[in-house]
């Protein structure tokens, strides 16, 4: 290899081997530069599951710039050889500083939070390393820490029973069981890849507290003569905590002992708040020390820790004199977590803060109803607001006292502590899609249409904004009132690429103005931002109330999930205090498995790597299943799984988002949603060759979703916006012979409809009643109409004779049996099973399996994080 040339690298020399492959010195003959060349090694550069690896290593390496972390310049391929180009970073791995003696504490504490600081960049991006070691981080000759090889997926396997030195082997993998795969260096293992369990950050937090660990002491946390030995170590015991250092500083061992603890929902879970902690740890005292007077900056970096604590008891506010600190300091940023009671759970853009920053208020469940729960910030339990009737909170009162309820068709308010709801106008049942409390009016929006206002007295709602057809506007949607109480924000739909277009509207109706774009709905916050998620980080943006105009650039100050849907939603909400709430992130990805479609029990996982699956549909012969993988907001394709073999291959490459596929009856063909043209259309591409996607239904309404194809494979169902109104039920014929027609229509929505196998039928869900319920009617002409549920139901599906029709609700599947001659005969619904809460989306098999979607990682209820001072975090 010395010598060779590569793409534009000279290769200089070899400088090291892992479970992937060899590691080359080479120079960028272009930019004149020693570099890295990572190569994959030949006995399996023919392994598609390693070079899928390899492919995405490159991109989440490329997607991170951060300086503790090492940068990625390129990937390539030349001469049947794929590799990296990446910094070379000078100077030594931290295992070979620790195997030579411990760390001093002075020396180890900067390293160790230029590591948890390049941790948290990472998960900011949602990367988790998940085979952080010592090995890993090279220290360099000015004592900076750069961690290497993010994005651990799937390595190479290999015995290490045998190896002496487990701390040092190369990344291993082990069978285990179906819940997943072991991964990592046996060494730094968290308990949960041990048991072969799915992982997320946590994993990384367990691997830091023994990165650290061994910096201190010399030694690894856990050890064990064998592999087996080891695990066990980790399971089952503690480490030797008396090993630490005499001098180590109390909150450095308290760092390390929340990073190791067993079960992860009691670990330390952010490794920015690690590398937080560490930092104020550094100006303790050590342990059994007298404390010192310390620089100025010692007191201002200890609140973080005492407010993070006093603000979950509610104690946040309270002058720092009380809390012995001495005179007043500016407030520091803090955040602590919210929970649902037990059972219960947070429903997503419904975390609302008071105006004053001293309450929040969501939407939960309680006796199987839409409730509303509210939570003090000065107390650690929450309680339900009594309401005579369910809804769904929508707003809060600028002054606090009074919220506003989506109920029975009818807004509604009510005093915050509860009582009996007042209507102030009609909405759409179930289309609520955000309000805003005003001045002198509300403002509101439904699924599909523009801004409505009413008196807050009460009265008819009229239209406040107008929409913009020729743009192919549908909706503006979640209005947002700035200051005054006359002027608000809201976003227009569809956007472009699912960039939503910000306006600013005013109670008036005069022309509203474009204000900036943003994948959600922004919200005000004193006094001058916008708060609201770009990529995978809530932002803020200065903003002027008065001119309606951004400036400077939008800054990071807090991580968010990464958002997959450009419905609007708002993420955040902002109290006059400064105070601010949004969902805690979580692992977006999923898994694919089976389940029994008689128990509901799960039968296996496929086993492939986690990624962003969505939309299942197996084939009529059940050997393939065609499903969504989305690798951003912008970017999805549909692609095809070989159930068999597991093997997937892209059938769309079309930029943007593609979605809902469906197989035709002969299994020739997938007829999908995609917005390649402009509008959102629908089109069918030959499952087997190359043949061009062909439009099916085109038109400028921007949603059209395909449901189902009839059983000769002539018509296509699918659902589109009305005018005017929900979703309908509209049929296409597949070739184009007749232009499509309206099947079922009406005030509210009309969807997920699906064909029965003698094709005289269609079963769809409808919200006539005020709630989801599924009905069955004749085709082609909804002549006759049955309602087939009983108290609720969606997304019905047939049994393959004909003679059930089955559906969801409230977690439970039930069937009712259906009789068409010689004359229509419904039963009553009977539960099936209780369908497992983890099940994001399935599709039957004609064996009577199901194929699902499912969490990549066991999901804890969502949780709400409340930031504390978070101007601060500007500074």
């Amino acid at each position: 290899m010395i010598g060779k040339t590569l793409a534009h690298y000279e290769i200089l020399e070899k400088i090291g081997a892992g479970g992937m492959g060899e590691v080359w010195r080479a120079r960028d003959t272009s930019l004149d530069r020693e570099v890295a060349l990572k190569f994959l090694s030949p006995n399996i550069v023919q392994d598609i599951d390693h070079l899928s690896r390899f492919e995405r290593e490159a991109k989440l390496l490329a997607s991170l710039n951060h300086p503790n972390i090492a940068i990625v310049y390129g990937l390539h391929e030349q001469d049947g050889q794929r590799f990296l180009a990446m910094e070379l970073v000078p100077g030594h791995d931290l295992h070979a500083y620790v195997a030579a003696n411990p760390m001093p504490v002075a020396d180890a504490l900067p390293v160790a939070i230029q590591i948890a600081q390049a941790l948290a960049a990472a998960h900011d991006q949602g990367v988790i390393h998940r085979d952080l070691k010592p090995s890993n981080v090279m220290i360099t000759p000015e004592g900076k820490a750069k961690v290497l090889d993010f994005g651990l997926a799937k390595s190479v396997e290999r015995s290490t029973q045998d190896s002496g030195i487990l701390s040092a082997s190369p990344t291993m993998t082990s069978p285990a069981t179906l819940a997943g795969v072991i991964l990592g260096t046996a060494a730094y293992m968290s308990p949960e890849q041990a048991r072969g369990k799915p992982v997320d950050r946590r994993t990384d937090l367990w691997a830091f507290g023994c990165v650290l660990y061994e910096m201190l002491t010399g030694r690894t946390a856990f050890a064990g003569e064998t592999v087996t030995d080891l695990i066990a170590s980790i399971i089952h015991k503690d480490p030797d905590w008396d090993a630490l250092p005499k001098d180590l500083p109390a909150g450095v061992r308290r760092v390390i002992e929340r990073c190791l603890q067993k079960d992860p929902a009691q670990r330390l879970r952010d490794a920015g708040d690690a590398a937080l902690l560490l930092e104020e740890a550094r100006y303790e005292p050590a342990a059994g020390a007298t404390p010192a007077a310390g620089p100025e900056r010692n007191r201002t970096l200890g609140l973080v820790a005492v407010v993070a604590v006093a603000g979950a008891l509610g104690l946040a506010r309270l002058a720092p004199g009380l809390l012995g600190l001495g005179n007043p300091e500016p407030p520091t940023p803090a955040r602590f977590v919210v929970e649902p009671p037990a059972g219960n759970f947070m429903s997503p853009g419904s975390m609302f803060l008071t105006p004053d920053g001293t309450e929040l208020l969501w939407n939960g469940f309680a006796d199987n109803q839409l409730q509303v729960w509210r939570r003090p910030l000065d107390s650690l339990e929450p309680t339900l607001v009594p309401l005579d009737r369910p809804g769904g909170l929508l707003a809060i009162s600028p002054d606090g006292t009074q919220i506003l309820i989506d109920s029975g068709g009818k807004l509604r308010k009510v005093p915050i502590e509860g009582g009996n709801l007042q209507p102030i106008c009609d909405i759409a049942t179930g289309a609520g899609r955000g309000a805003s409390w005003g001045k002198d009016y509300i403002v509101f929006a439904e699924a599909n249409g523009p801004i409505y206002r009413a008196p807050i007295s009460g009265g008819e709602a009229e239209p406040v904004t107008t929409l913009d057809e020729s743009a192919g506007e549908m909706a503006h949607r979640y209005p947002n009132f700035l200051p005054d109480g006359e002027t608000f924000l809201y976003v227009s739909i569809p956007g472009k690429r699912r960039l939503l277009t910000v306006y600013a509207g005013h109670i008036d109706g005069r022309e509203p103005v474009a204000v900036t774009t943003a994948l959600n709905s922004p919200v005000y916050a004193e006094p001058g931002y916008l708060v609201f998620q770009r990529q995978r980080s809530i932002v803020a943006q200065a903003f002027d109330p008065k001119t309606l105009k951004v400036s400077g650039e939008p800054v990071p100050i807090a991580p968010a999930n990464e958002l997959f849907e450009s419905a609007g939603l708002p993420v955040v909400s902002a109290a006059r205090n400064g105070t601010l709430v949004c969902e805690s992130p979580r692992d977006a990805n999923t898994l694919l498995a089976w389940y029994d479609g008689e128990t509901g029990e799960k039968i296996a996982d496929l086993g492939l790597p986690p990624r962003h699956y969505q939309s299942p549909a197996v084939s009529p012969d059940g050997r393939y299943a065609a499903l969504v993988i989305e690798e951003s907001p912008e970017e999805s394709d549909v692609w095809v799984l070989e159930l068999e073999r597991n093997v997937l291959t892209r059938l769309t490459q079309d930029p943007g988002p593609n979605a809902d596929p469906r197989w035709s009856p002969d299994g020739t063909y997938i007829a999908y949603g995609s917005n390649q043209d402009g509008p959102w259309n629908i089109y069918r591409k030959p499952f087997a060759g190359s043949g061009p996607a062909e439009p099916v239904v085109v038109g400028p309404t921007p949603f059209k979703n395909p449901r189902d194809w009839s059983p000769d494979g002539r018509y296509l169902l699918y659902d589109r916006v009305g005018d005017g109104t929900g979703m309908d039920l509209w049929v296409a014929t597949v070739d184009g012979s007749a232009e499509p027609r309206l099947y079922v229509g009406g005030e509210t929505n009309q969807n997920a409809a699906a064909f029965s196998p003698d094709g005289r039928w269609v079963a769809y869900q409808s919200f006539e009643t005020g709630q989801s319920e599924v009905y069955v009617a004749s085709f082609p002409e909804p002549t006759r109409k049955y309602r087939v549920s009983v108290d609720g139901g969606g997304g019905p599906s047939w049994s393959p004779d004909g003679k059930k029709i089955q559906y969801g609700w409230q977690n439970e599947l039930l069937r009712v049996p259906f009789q068409a001659e010689p004359e229509v005969k419904l039963g009553n619904p009977q539960k099936v099973f209780d369908i497992p809460r983890e099940i994001r989306g399935g599709s039957g098999s004609p064996d009577g399996r199901i194929f699902c979607i499912v969490p990549a990682t066991e999901r804890a209820p969502r949780t709400a994080a409340v930031l504390l001072n978070w101007m601060e975090a500007l500074k």
